[in-house]
């Protein structure tokens, strides 16, 4: 988002511009809970560029690495041009349709855990805009089943679709590693939420291989 933004309008403070958001209303609480978060950072980068900078905010993408996941879930659909959601999204592999829902999704997923609540059984309320194109690898390994099924609600695709961002952002990472291990080592009955996918998890995402070349073709075509 701030690398999209702050090229395609060539300034560093985008975010300072009401005129690329959708409802003003979000905007200006968005900017006060900004202000807030500044006020209150002890990072150094932060402090250095409050000095640096005549303007209310630090640069874009300073501020976005102050973010909730649910801050930046509301500043992605509050963007008004659908161009600049597109482009975002697809650095991702999906559309911002997709990006959008995703983003809500897991920042209530994200809530849950910062509060100890249980997530393997539960029926999360808040569902997602599953992909219909895309990486195979990914339409592969969701779960599909009809709009009324309550399995739906389930913890399954969140994995998935975590997996898939992870592989496109750090092809590197141990993350799927690191879930499989939790769920063995609470011995948790996966029949519940995922069977018979959750072996798919394995195969979720695109490989290193391809990733890289998408990030490289990406870098590219942003030259």
């Amino acid at each position: 988002m701030a690398y999209q933004l702050s090229h395609r309008y060539n300034t560093a403070h985008p975010h300072l511009d009401p005129g690329l958001f959708q409802s003003k209303g979000r905007y200006q609480a968005g900017v006060m809970s900004f202000q807030q978060d500044v006020a209150k950072s002890n990072e150094d980068f932060i402090r250095h560029l409050i000095t640096k900078y005549q303007e209310t905010l630090p640069p874009i993408w300073a501020v976005v690495e102050l973010m909730t996941m649910g801050q930046l879930s509301k500043w992605f659909s509050n963007i008004k041009a659908r161009q600049d959601r597109r482009a975002i999204s697809r650095n991702y592999g999906v559309d911002d349709k997709v990006m959008t829902s995703y983003c809500e999704h897991l920042s209530l997923v994200r809530n849950m855990a910062a509060h100890h609540a249980r997530l393997w059984n539960r029926d999360i309320t808040k569902k997602m805009t599953l992909p219909t194109h895309g990486p195979k690898e990914l339409q592969s390994s969701l779960w599909i089943l009809p709009e009324s099924d309550r399995r739906l609600r389930k913890l399954y695709n969140t994995l998935t679709m975590t997996l898939h961002m992870m592989n496109m952002i750090a092809p590197d990472h141990h993350w799927k590693a690191r879930v499989k291990d939790l769920i063995a080592a609470h011995a948790i009955d996966t029949k519940k939420w995922a069977s018979p996918l959750i072996g798919k998890l394995d195969r979720c995402g695109c490989s290193r291989l391809r990733v890289k070349g998408m990030l490289a073709a990406r870098s590219k075509s942003s030259e």
